[in-house]
């Protein structure tokens, strides 16, 4: 879910909370880390909760900055979505 409070896209998994964390820049989100609990890692919980939060940017037609080197190579390999992306250069 999002979690507006702590600016970060979040799931919990067996008591363990993964994020996807995120800041406002004007009218861009920018995703900025990935964070997985060591005892998560290896379930695909990453790339769901980096699908799921693509989907959600893409449904609020927000322009999307990426710094997170996980986002980065998942839509590298996957595909952006559709997600009306934005360098960070163009800030």
């Amino acid at each position: 879910h999002n979690n507006n409070t702590n600016l970060r896209f979040e799931t919990v998994v067996d008591g363990e909370t993964a994020y996807i964390e995120y800041r406002m820049k004007g009218d861009a989100i920018a995703l900025m880390h990935t964070w997985v609990p060591e005892v998560l890692e290896g379930r695909g919980i990453a790339s769901a909760l980096t699908k799921w939060a693509l989907e959600w940017v893409k449904e609020n037609g927000m322009p999307l900055l990426i710094y997170c080197p996980y986002v980065k190579g998942w839509m590298e390999r996957h595909g952006d979505g559709n997600c009306p992306y934005k360098k960070r250069s163009d800030m």
